[in-house]
């Protein structure tokens, strides 16, 4: 966990990004075999996190499958490689080629880059986001401003400011958004 907070905390995180879309009737087959993936990935040394967010899902009319992203962190960029060479890897990979349509999406992104990229492939609604960062926005401004006030209210007004805006970004771009983004995954990427 120690490992976990350090990296993540110096910004040698990386993450990678995978979209697939599920051929219609091997639902079960698929999820069978992400399971088995995830498992062997738990015991891949440097993984931080692995997630998966269902995409807009198909009408009737273009009944192509579900679509989903899966979101892989680890603690850097080797640790990704050693899991990206590895023979059980491929192994597992062959076994998706029968249930998806088309080929895997990929992107990798490190450090901050993920806050400001945008081909990523199906990000939310703008608006989903734009209203939850000034969710957020507003609840540290009325959080960490009255505090700032009492502790560094010696300072000048400016510096009081520079120090909220450190403080709101950094807090967003590690912790907040993180976990709100999993958290909120349903909400944000439905249609």
């Amino acid at each position: 966990m120690k490992h976990k907070r350090a990296a993540m905390a110096n910004g040698e995180t990386v993450s990678v990004v995978m979209a697939r879309k599920i051929k219609p009737g091997c639902e079960q087959q698929f999820w069978a075999v992400d399971k088995e993936i995830k498992d062997a990935m738990k015991r891949c040394p440097g993984l931080l996190a692995v997630n998966d967010f269902p995409l807009q899902q198909p009408t009737d009319a273009e009944n192509e499958g579900d679509e989903f992203l899966t979101i892989a962190q680890f603690d850097n960029m080797e640790s990704l490689s050693l899991w990206e060479e590895s023979p059980l890897r491929a192994e597992l990979l062959s076994k998706f080629e029968p249930l998806v349509v088309g080929d895997m999406r990929r992107k990798s992104i490190s450090g901050l880059e993920g806050m400001f990229e945008s081909s990523i492939p199906a990000a939310p609604p703008k608006y989903k986001m734009a209203i939850l960062i000034i969710v957020v926005i507003f609840s540290q401004l009325i959080i960490l401003k009255p505090l700032i006030n009492m502790t560094l209210g010696f300072l000048p007004e400016i510096l009081q400011s520079l120090i909220l805006v450190t403080i709101q970004v950094v807090a967003m771009a590690y912790l907040i958004m993180p976990y709100l983004t999993k958290k909120l995954a349903k909400w944000l990427y439905k249609p």
